[in-house]
């Protein structure tokens, strides 16, 4: 799984790998095994059993985002060489 620190603008972001940092966005989808730890302002949270979140959400409201998604297991700024 990847792992990502920074910050993330999109339209839906999908997490399946480990997220640390800031995300704005429509809808972020935490799938199983995903983790998100950080400051997240979203118009919509979904967890999986299984996915973890850690930190504060607030809610978007009227805010734009990108008009793209994020698939962050295809985006691997960071990977953990364990």
């Amino acid at each position: 799984m990847g792992h990502v620190i920074g910050f993330i603008s999109a339209k839906t972001v999908y997490l399946s790998g480990r997220l640390e940092g800031k995300v704005h966005c429509s809808a972020l989808e935490i799938l199983e095994g995903g983790c998100f730890m950080g400051d997240l302002i979203t118009g919509a949270l979904t967890i999986e059993q299984g996915g973890r979140f850690i930190g504060q959400s607030m809610d978007q409201g009227n805010t734009p985002v990108l008009e793209h998604e994020t698939k962050l297991e295809q985006l691997e700024l960071k990977t953990d060489k364990r």
